[in-house]
C-alpha cells in the first residue's frame, strides 16, 4: 500500500473578535474536519471552543485551509483531522505600533 497524507498548502490568519479583545480571550479553540478527495473541506466542528465568537472563527479558518488530498494507492481519499487554532491576546495599541 502507498499513501501519502493530507499536505496543508496554506491556513489563513484567524480573525480576533472584538468581544474577545475586550475580554482578553485567548487560547485554542479545537476543530475536528473531514478534507475530502476532491479537495474541498467537510462540515467542521468545534470540540473545545473559547467563545466571544472565537469558535465562529476558528471554523472559518478551517473552511479555507488549502490542502492536496490524502492519497492511497495513487487515488485521492477523504481524511478526517484535528485541527488547533490559536488565538493570542494582543492589546489594540500595541497592534498598531506593527
Amino acid at each position: 500500500m502507498n499513501s501519502s497524507g493530507l499536505q496543508v498548502l496554506s491556513i489563513p490568519t484567524p480573525k480576533y473578535t472584538d468581544s474577545a479583545r475586550t475580554n482578553k480571550v485567548q487560547g485554542s479553540v479545537i476543530v475536528i474536519a473531514t478534507f475530502r478527495a476532491d479537495g474541498s473541506g467537510g462540515s467542521p466542528q468545534v470540540v473545545r471552543g473559547l467563545g466571544y465568537g472565537l469558535d465562529e472563527a476558528a471554523l472559518d479558518v478551517v473552511k479555507h485551509v488549502k490542502f492536496n488530498p490524502a492519497r492511497v494507492d495513487g487515488r485521492t481519499v477523504d481524511v478526517t483531522r484535528t485541527m488547533r487554532v490559536q488565538f493570542i491576546y494582543l492589546p489594540v495599541n500595541l497592534l498598531r505600533a506593527c
